[in-house]
Order: structure tokens, then sequence, then C-alpha cells
């Protein structure tokens, strides 16, 4: 059986994820140490749901392996482009993959 690391690294191969870094706020374990991770970005008009759904702000999916506290609040860099996560991030399927929506951040 594929595991959800192994399968977002087939993803990536793929060409399917952006990088993303986060560095935890005071309080959160691995405060102040920077994060780095590939996960699959959902723009505003992005279809994804298997098409049936499209996302009407920037959001993020990726193994929740990765990036274990993030939480509401956070802020991160998705390619070049700064973020905050607009409410705590929803475990999805069977817990693995975590789905995070963001805000874009002036």
């Amino acid at each position: 059986m594929i595991t959800t690391e192994k399968f977002f690294e087939a993803f990536d191969k793929a060409g399917f994820l952006k990088p993303a870094l986060w560095t935890p706020s005071p309080g959160l374990p691995g405060a102040g140490v920077q994060q780095a991770a590939q996960v699959r970005f959902y723009g505003p008009t992005s279809a994804i749901e298997a098409g049936m759904t499209f996302a009407t702000d920037p959001a993020i999916r990726y193994p929740a392996s990765v990036f274990p506290s993030l939480q509401r609040g956070e802020v991160l860099v998705v390619g070049d482009v700064q973020y905050a996560v607009r409410e705590d991030p929803r475990s999805e399927l069977d817990g693995s993959v975590r789905l995070a929506l963001l805000s874009k951040e002036p």
C-alpha cells in the first residue's frame, strides 16, 4: 500500500506541487525553525475534489506528517507569495491529509 508521503512524492515528480515554507510561531513545537515541504496549492480558480468543486480562496493540501502543528493565524510562503492560514487545517481522507484555507498577506 502506498503511503500519503509517497503519493505526494509522486505528485511532486509530476510537477503538481509547490514549495512551502513555514516558521512556527513562539509557543508551537519547532518555534523559530523554518520548515519546508512540497504542497498542493489551489488558487481561487482551481478545481478541487476531482473537478467537482472550485476553490474560492487559496488553499493547500499536504500530508499530515508535514507542518503537524500548523494552525489558524500562522503565516507561510507558498512559491513566492505570503499567506495566512484562515482557520485550523482540517483532516481529510483517513486523517493522513490536511487542507488549509489561506488568505493572501498584504
